[in-house]
């Protein structure tokens, strides 16, 4: 007879309680290594963005970092072929993009960095930026 294997899930889930950022840094840790791709510690701090996950405040040298390093990650597939290139572009153009609208809670300044960084002075973002300072929303994103 198969007894049924049963997976209790706590009230509040499982990562209630958790070290969210110290989760992803080890799980990042073990993807590259698996990817045999380098990932130094700052990088990794900054591989952190792309999920929302922001440890400590972002800077405007954060900013200019985490685009390197988004390119860097194009680069090394582009040398590995370990993903569909276009793909993957369009993935980081994505997380790319999805920053600019969580850097007005740190400092517009570094939303402004943002838009230099990518050369694109859009109306749309600077209606989000006038809206946040408007509204007041400027409560940094949890770790």
């Amino acid at each position: 007879m198969r007894q049924a294997l049963r997976l209790e899930v706590p009230e509040r889930g499982f990562a209630h309680g958790r070290d969210r950022a110290a989760d992803l840094r080890f799980l990042y840790r073990y993807v590259f290594d698996r990817l045999g791709w380098p990932l130094s510690d700052a990088q990794r701090e900054l591989q952190l963005a792309t999920v929302k996950c922001f440890s400590r405040p972002f800077t405007k040298a954060d900013v200019v970092a985490y685009r390197v390093w988004l390119a860097r990650l194009s680069h090394l597939n582009r040398e590995r072929g370990t993903f569909d290139q276009a793909a993957l572009d369009t993935q980081l153009a994505h997380h790319w993009d999805a920053l600019f609208y969580h850097l007005p809670a740190f400092d517009f300044r570094v939303a402004v960095q943002h838009m230099q960084c990518d050369g694109r002075w859009t109306w749309d973002k600077w209606r989000y930026l006038l809206s946040v300072a408007l509204t007041g929303r400027r409560r940094p994103p949890q770790a």
